[in-house]
């Protein structure tokens, strides 16, 4: 990753190495979260494509990592991390099986909201 981010800029940032890593953020995955929980699914779906497409990932990197940063979100619940892992869990199932990406995060968008819905 370093050199890839050299590569492109000798000044070599955090941000940087983030975009050429294909990796998100913590605080970019937490931004999401909350836009699930604040803002309902058109902002949260607007900020998952916005993450998918500035750090290159893939449907199963996003629900991996998204997955990770659910135990360092301090505004969940218990109860809530526990649904949405089982959530995150049947969504990576159905795209390593070949389920249509875009649908998939989508209803993974959905049922966050819902599920964070105050």
């Amino acid at each position: 990753a370093l050199q890839v981010a050299a590569a492109l800029d000798p000044h070599i940032t955090r941000a940087r190495i983030y975009e050429t890593n294909a990796t998100a953020p913590p605080e970019a995955l937490q931004g999401y979260l909350l836009a699930c929980r604040e803002d309902g699914f058109h902002a949260a779906r607007r900020r998952l494509r916005e993450l998918l497409d500035k750090f290159g990932l893939a449907g199963t990197d996003m629900v991996n990592q998204l997955h990770r940063e659910l135990y360092n979100s301090e505004f969940l619940s218990e109860a809530a991390k526990l649904d949405l892992t089982e959530l995150m869990a049947e969504i990576d199932f159905r795209l390593v099986e070949g389920g249509g990406e875009e649908l998939q995060l989508d209803a993974m968008t959905a049922r966050i909201c819902q599920a964070l819905k105050i």
